[in-house]
């Protein structure tokens, strides 16, 4: 809807990333610590500690193009940022490590069993593969074994701490769908 040109979020587990593949627009998780947020009103900490230090979180930025996205994370991850912290592993920016100068080979998932994709994303994702494809690069549909039970297995290990219970409180008393509580095998 035009209402913002540019946003910054953070993404630890694809906060970024997912919502930008659903909306239509563009994001940009940096490598864990490139952007510093120590001194910035969003703290990462509770995603940094305990069971979440295998995860590297990150503040980032969502926008209508890669071009928008490229002069965000040049301001956002700046040489003042060292400033803040001297701790802060400050890398200059380097212009020819996002052009890109060569046939890419690209795999892309069209439906998995899981989930399934409806009409309209399949569109999309065809559409994006024909752009691809005319720009020369190499595009193969790919799947993944075992998706079911990889993200069965992912769920369980990210919410044995009694997370799916909040999650099913935060419904309010309301149940899931039945294909989301045999998908997922809440119970």
């Amino acid at each position: 809807t035009n209402c913002s040109p540019l946003g910054l979020g953070t993404d630890g587990l694809g906060s970024l990333r997912i919502p930008a593949v659903w909306c239509g627009i563009y994001s940009f998780k940096p490598t864990g610590d490139r952007i510093n947020w120590k001194h910035s009103i969003v703290q990462l900490n509770y995603l940094s500690e305990s069971r979440w230090n295998v995860l590297y979180p990150s503040i980032g930025p969502m926008g209508k193009s890669v071009d928008d996205i490229i002069l965000a994370t040049k301001c956002i991850a700046g040489k003042e940022n060292r400033q803040k912290d001297p701790h802060f592993p400050y890398i200059e920016w380097n212009d020819k490590q996002v052009e890109i100068t060569k046939k890419l080979k690209i795999g892309y998932v069209l439906s998995e069993d899981m989930f399934g994709t409806c009409k309209a994303m399949k569109r999309a994702i065809l559409e994006v593969v024909d752009e691809l494809k005319q720009n020369n690069h190499e595009v193969e549909e790919i799947k993944i074994p075992n998706f079911n039970s990889i993200t069965r297995i992912t769920l369980a290990l990210m919410t044995s701490d009694g997370m799916s219970k909040g999650n099913l409180l935060a419904l309010n008393g309301e149940s899931l769908i039945k294909e989301m509580k045999n998908r997922l095998l809440f119970s």
